[in-house]
């Protein structure tokens, strides 16, 4: 988990796999609705395309290095 100012903490999870389904990311999921509001969940792997699995965000992991980690 990464500790933000003012933001929810950030629950990340990374994956080598191109195909991620929502079994894939079960735990982080579990993890993000047991602390609510107090936790974004998402998963950086090697997928084409942004995916939602409830109250977790699958990214390609270059777009969501760069969502969160590069500065604006």
């Amino acid at each position: 988990m990464i500790e933000r100012p003012k933001k929810p903490l950030l629950m990340i999870e990374i994956k080598s796999s191109d195909t991620v389904r929502a079994d894939h990311v079960a735990t982080l999921q579990k993890v993000a609705e047991e602390l609510g509001d107090k936790v974004e969940a998402i998963c950086l792997a090697q997928v084409p395309k942004t995916l939602r699995f409830d109250r977790v965000i699958v990214y390609p992991w270059a777009i969501g290095i760069k969502k969160y980690f590069q500065k604006k």
